[in-house]
């Protein structure tokens, strides 16, 4: 059934709320007489519709007018969108990106051209086409960019993660010495590129704690530190271990598929760093400061060989003396009581001092 709408006297206003009282169904019946898009929401139904009772009493073609400003909308938003990429492409040659190909539209980039015009005034979008064949030239082309782009980044990638030095990697809580075995099996390997790893779990020494002049001859501090027992020491900050190296593509993907391995301490990780956003994220060395003062606090005492045996000896009298004090409180837990004879036959044999 054909609907027709009341030809109303006085101005456009009243042409408006007349239509605005159709339901949605009628005002599309409407505007399919006139040939042209019944796309939108109900509020863009009655202006359109509102527009083509206004140039039809102008004695003029609605669907022509509507197509006609519908090409014109079009060129304005290609021309928004050129000025855009060229300020973009600027952007991006200035901090090292890549340039995206325009010279053709893909076919998801006609339709959300198409969307957003009818979104944006419900014009019909729909007299813009687009060659099938010229769509899947332009996705294949866009396809071939995207894959350069990521060679390009992947490359950028080697070129800036050479920096050699420490790196501070998060490892799971009371699990660094684990962690330190694991990644020190990537060293020399194919897995790191053949890059050698040094791997550091910072402890802080008990006091008392030395290494002798001829067990430290011919080591370096970091080594001496790494001498440090694990049993009895302190860590200055648990869940991260300390890894000396030259990071690369190979060492970097190695470290990532550890399980053991968190990520990356200080910065983020990223494989591709060409842009300024992606090269702030990247793994940076540890700061020259944190370094230095990690160092201080886990400095290792080097003493001559004879204090270090004497210091060894007070070391086992020490064990000894706690490990019979131990038995002493076992043996109290349990409701036995021992003699003065008991008692100093006990330490004795601890080694105890009266």
């Amino acid at each position: 059934v054909k609907v027709v709408v009341e030809r109303v006297d006085g101005t456009e206003e009243d042409l408006e709320k007349k239509i605005a009282k159709m339901k949605a169904t009628a005002i599309k019946e409407q505007l399919k007489e006139f040939g042209v898009s019944t796309v939108g929401l109900k509020g863009q139904l009655v202006d359109r519709l509102t527009e083509c009772f206004r140039l039809e009493t102008l004695g003029e073609n609605p669907a022509e007018v509507l197509k006609k400003k519908t090409l014109e909308k079009m060129v304005e938003m290609d021309k928004d969108k050129e000025a855009a990429a060229a300020r973009r492409d600027a952007r991006r040659d200035r901090q090292g990106g890549y340039k995206q190909v325009r010279d053709a539209p893909s076919a998801v980039v006609a339709r959300r051209r198409a969307r957003q015009l009818r979104n944006a005034d419900g014009i019909d979008a729909e007299v813009e086409g687009i060659d099938p064949e010229d769509a899947e030239a332009a996705a294949a082309a866009l396809k071939v960019t995207l894959e350069d782009r990521d060679m390009g980044r992947s490359s950028g990638m080697l070129t800036t993660m050479l920096d050699s030095g420490w790196y501070m990697l998060a490892v799971p809580e009371d699990r660094e010495e684990n962690a330190r075995v694991l990644i020190k099996a990537l060293s020399g390997t194919p897995a790191s590129g053949f890059a050698e790893l040094d791997v550091w779990v910072p402890r802080v020494p008990l006091p008392g704690f030395a290494v002798s002049e001829s067990e430290a001859r011919g080591k370096s501090p970091i080594q001496l530190m790494q001498m440090v027992p694990e049993e009895g020491s302190r860590k200055p900050f648990t869940g991260f271990v300390l890894v000396y190296m030259t990071l690369n593509d190979k060492l970097f993907e190695s470290l990532d598929s550890l399980y053991v391995v968190r990520g990356f301490a200080v910065a983020g990780q990223t494989k591709y760093g060409t842009t300024q956003k992606q090269t702030s994220n990247k793994p940076r060395l540890v700061p020259e400061k944190l370094m230095q003062n990690t160092m201080e606090i886990c400095t290792v005492v080097v003493v001559s060989d004879e204090e270090a045996a004497r210091r060894k000896k007070h070391a086992e009298k020490a064990a000894a003396t706690a490990a019979a004090e131990a038995a002493m409180g076992s043996i109290g837990d349990a409701g036995a009581s021992l003699s003065e004879e008991d008692m100093a036959v006990l330490r004795a044999s601890g080694d105890m001092e009266a």
